[in-house]
């Protein structure tokens, strides 16, 4: 009777051993798994945080890449102004024909691309030289050019209303509206403070910056 009652506690144990031993390998396998997922998980995130790393990298770059080296940049200051139509009362002290007093207004304000198209409205026919090194032709075209370049950059973004003129009309575009601009007195102060008056440009000098 004890014989059966042994061999009876034997099959229970061996039965409890064969069924760990089926167990235990799942066990196994399932922690196995949950480590992998863990692992790809923790893979997948530190993926996402490069990438968002980069794209931070690659922006500030970008921006730093774009910013002006210009020595006045901190100078820069913006202020509101009303354009003026340029007709009638509104007329300024910079147009007309060439006079002393007004070509000294010129040439205070640094704008040279500007006062040689001025110039060159006033040239009297007979006296027109094509060739000349300011007022001719291909120094002309350098200028608008200029000008052109200049505005496509500042890109004024002000918008120009229209009314209706019950005398005309017809719609109007208003010119007299406000701009935010650049104050361009501090810049022309700086510029004079720092003005070049003796050049040699038959001069080369070490600047020490790379040829481009």
């Amino acid at each position: 009777m004890s014989q059966s009652k042994v061999d009876d506690s034997d099959l229970v144990n061996d039965a409890l051993t064969s069924e760990e031993e089926l167990f235990l390998p799942k066990l196994g396998h399932a922690i196995q798994t949950k480590k992998k997922h863990g692992t790809l998980y923790c893979l997948f995130y530190l993926c996402i945080l490069l990438i968002i790393a980069l794209v931070c990298l690659s922006t500030y770059l970008a921006l730093s890449l774009n910013e002006s080296s210009s020595p006045v940049e901190e100078l820069v200051q913006y202020k509101n102004l009303v354009f003026t139509t340029g007709f009638g009362s509104e007329r300024t002290p910079y147009q007309g024909p060439p006079t002393p007093e007004r070509d000294a207004l010129w040439d205070d304000l640094y704008l040279n691309s500007q006062n040689m198209i001025r110039k060159r409205l006033y040239i009297e026919d007979g006296k027109y030289d094509p060739n000349h090194k300011l007022t001719g032709i291909e120094h002309l075209e350098h200028c608008y050019d200029a000008l052109r370049q200049s505005l496509m950059c500042s890109a004024d973004i002000t918008p120009l209303p229209w009314v209706w003129s019950d005398k005309a009309q017809e719609a109007k575009e208003v010119a007299r509206v406000t701009h935010t601009c650049r104050d361009f007195d501090v810049l022309r102060d700086w510029a004079r403070e720092h003005a070049v008056h003796h050049f040699d440009k038959k001069t080369q000098a070490d600047d020490g910056l790379d040829d481009h």
